[in-house]
């Protein structure tokens, strides 16, 4: 029994490909936890199969293990004391920590062989990984493609992984990846743009809220979409000025607003140059475009460029 887990899903799907070649075993049974119950999971390995030695069943997506959910595991508790021989069973999550309150999770700590792929702080071993994603099929990655590919992923292991799939098949004849490739492939995050037009509206110049805003509409970003990015930015700057303004500290307020430290750490920065009654001003002038336009009162097209002009 394994439970491979962590923040690199690039790497978890690599250990289990190795345990399965490892045991040279042929039938394999996928479950996603978020669709099916942890019950037929148990069933399915206790169930011996007629027509193979042995069965591998991978569970994805055990939350039961985090803080986020609280499956019944009683039946599971009773499988793990008395397992199967013939199944090898594989839970596997996503995640970096597991709740170490839970019963499960310390019986899981005893009888599991456990594997944990977590990134590192200074996204190192994301950089060797994707090298050698692309070594294993004679593709290369020239270091500035590299650079890119991460800042448009945001470092985030499970985007990279799908755009390394796109980059191969984009470059199948001479498999070697340049910065334009990343360039025309990856997409852009979206939240860049507004992070940008957001410190536009702060200083108030217009010629380049514009400018912005237009290069989001022309790469067909709709303008609800567009609006609610918007107002989430405004309301996490607001937020931090209040919690700035109560005393707390960079990691309280990462604890309490459960947003990605780094978003934090760029927010606290920002917010200073923010008056808070402009903040949430903003907030209430989007509210109205966003109702006015759902109500048909506002031609969504004019709708943000009004509350530019107005700035």
């Amino acid at each position: 029994m394994y439970l491979i887990y962590g923040s690199s899903k690039i790497e978890i799907n690599k250990k289990i490909e190795e345990l399965i070649k490892k045991q040279n075993i042929e039938n394999i049974i996928k479950y996603d936890l978020e669709e099916s119950e942890l019950i037929d999971v148990i069933e399915d390995a206790c169930y011996m199969d007629m027509f193979s030695d042995k069965k591998c069943i991978i569970a994805e997506n055990c939350y039961f293990l985090t803080a986020k959910d609280s499956n019944d595991t009683e039946e599971l508790t009773k499988y793990i004391n008395n397992p199967n021989e013939n199944t090898l069973l594989i839970f596997t999550l996503n995640e970096e920590k597991l709740d170490e309150r839970k019963k499960i999770v310390k019986l899981i700590k005893e009888k599991f062989d456990i594997y944990v792929y977590n990134i590192t702080k200074d996204n190192s071993n994301i950089k060797t990984l994707i090298i050698n994603e692309f070594k294993e099929e004679d593709y290369s990655i020239t270091e500035d493609a590299l650079k890119e590919l991460l800042d448009r992923t945001k470092n985030n292991i499970n985007i990279v992984t799908n755009e390394i799939k796109k980059l191969k098949l984009y470059k199948i004849n001479d498999k070697k990846i340049i910065k334009e490739d990343v360039e025309k492939v990856v997409s852009k995050p979206l939240e860049d743009d507004v992070f940008k037009l957001v410190n536009a509206i702060n200083t108030k110049d217009k010629k380049r809220i514009f400018e912005l805003y237009q290069d989001l509409l022309s790469s067909r970003k709709e303008v609800s979409v567009i609006i609610g990015l918007l107002a989430s930015q405004f309301r996490l700057y607001l937020s931090i000025k209040i919690l700035l303004n109560e005393k707390k500290s960079k990691k309280e307020i990462i604890e309490i607003l459960k947003e990605h430290p780094y978003r934090i750490e760029i927010g606290i920065k920002e917010c200073y140059n923010f008056k808070k009654e402009d903040l949430e001003n903003y907030l209430i002038e989007l509210y109205e475009i966003d109702k006015n336009i759902k109500t048909g009162l506002t031609q969504k097209e004019n709708a943000l460029l009004m509350f530019f002009l107005n700035l």
